[in-house]
């Protein structure tokens, strides 16, 4: 017999047992509808799901709206997507046709091997589906209901979602709390721990050392806090690394309405930092980037601006530096200079001013404040549009620490204190 003969001769036998196995498994019955629901409940009705698998069992249930726990095999956060979609695909699951069974359950795949998805619903009895084989056709999943003792084809989608495994349904974040419901933040390492606290929306540095806290950096803090995810899980505990609790290297607390919460960082392994939070039983890995943002010295999170007002509401502008002179006014959102009447200085420098300004910062150097200078090397002084008028003195530059400073001082607080004005020097005509 040629090859090529007996190659076409093999994939004939191969074609009828294909076509045997479709006759002994029809994947529907023709005049059956498709498409309809097998289960008549509304995602937000149901408050448990099971998975049972091999005798393992993996359950979530809800503890708020689009919020799940884990409660078994241990008790966990579970990420919350990933199960709200799953209650949304069980409450809408369709059947995408009935089987006609003329064999044994098992020869679909559903055995005590299968998996098993129990729907526990507020109001009426819990819901159960058993996932088998995938059909031979590719179409979906064979799939038992034992309420309706039907045996019907499920989607793929469905089948593959439920055979995901356990890391998948827990959650990544490191906390969970409310942004807006923080009024405390504590961070302990060596020393005294940093602590930033809120209270009517404005935000203060209460420790290591006091002060008016920039408040969209204290923010952003507890928001970096909150979208940071971990690495990856560990089924390794803390304890067992040493024979007593290793030190933490960073401790951080985040108090609300409710509980406190706060996670602990370990020594560095090659998988990433160790770290755990309450109420987690086991720990996880995080990176290196979470660490960059708890070692910001607690100085970062002051309030250093020197002025505070909206760029917007400066109607007038004053610099004098020697003998210059200038006055700008702005007439219809657009600054015209009004003295000098000649001069080779554009209108739009007074932007470049005013920014300057809302960027001002002092720093902090050891040691005396800047001396009061006999004359100031430059001044600027602005009107806001309910009339407010404040002026800013500008000594000579200094290096201080290996920084080019100057001392500035502004109205009303009758003290010189060191200050980044060099862009403002640059930019004053």
């Amino acid at each position: 017999m040629k090859k090529s003969t007996l190659i076409f001769f093999l994939l004939f036998l191969a074609l009828l047992g294909y076509l045997y196995y479709l006759k002994k498994h029809p994947p529907s019955e023709i005049g059956l509808k498709n498409n309809e629901r097998i289960f008549s409940v509304k995602p937000g009705a149901i408050q448990s799901l099971e998975i049972k698998h091999d005798a393992k069992l993996l359950e979530l249930k809800r503890s708020g709206k689009n919020a799940w726990d884990l409660i078994k095999p241990f008790r966990d956060w579970a990420s919350s997507l990933p199960a709200e979609n799953l209650a949304e695909t069980f409450s809408d699951l369709r059947s995408l046709g009935l089987v006609s069974q003329k064999e044994k359950l098992s020869d679909y795949g559903l055995s005590n091997q299968s998996y098993e998805i129990l729907a526990k619903q507020k109001v009426g009895p819990p819901l159960e589906i058993k996932i088998g084989d995938q059909a031979p056709t590719g179409q979906g999943y064979y799939a038992f209901v034992p309420s309706q003792k039907k045996l019907c084809l499920v989607s793929l989608y469905f089948g593959n979602m439920v055979k995901n495994p356990l890391s998948h349904w827990r959650s990544k974040a490191l906390l969970r709390f409310k942004q807006n419901a923080v009024w405390q933040i504590e961070i302990q390492s060596k020393g005294e721990p940093l602590v930033l606290r809120k209270k009517k929306q404005i935000w203060a540095l209460t420790s290591p050392i006091k002060g008016k806290a920039d408040s969209a950096k204290a923010q952003g803090l507890l928001s970096d806090i909150s979208g940071f995810r971990l690495t990856k899980f560990s089924s390794v505990s803390v304890s067992s690394l040493k024979h007593k609790v290793p030190k933490a290297i960073f401790s951080i607390w985040i108090k609300g309405e409710t509980k406190p919460v706060n996670i602990e960082i370990f020594k560095k392994t090659k998988e990433g930092y160790l770290a755990r939070s309450s109420p987690r039983i086991y720990p996880y890995f995080v990176g290196s980037s979470l660490l960059k943002e708890l070692e910001k010295p607690p100085i970062h999170y002051l309030n250093l601006h020197l002025l505070s007002f909206k760029e917007s509401s400066v109607m007038k502008l004053e610099t004098r530096r020697g003998k210059q002179k200038y006055l700008f006014e702005k007439v219809k959102n657009e600054w015209k200079i009004l003295k000098p009447a000649k001069t080779k200085v554009k209108a739009w420098k007074a932007n470049l001013i005013v920014n300057d300004l809302k960027g001002l910062e002092k720093f902090f150097f050891s040691g005396s404040p800047p001396a009061a200078p006999a004359h100031p090397a430059a001044e600027v002084t602005f009107w806001e549009n309910n009339g407010k008028k404040i002026q800013i003195l500008i000594g000579e530059k200094a290096v201080r620490n290996g920084k080019t400073a100057y001392p500035v001082e502004v109205s009303g607080s009758k003290k010189y204190v060191w200050g980044n004005a060099r862009l403002l020097m640059k930019d004053i005509p």
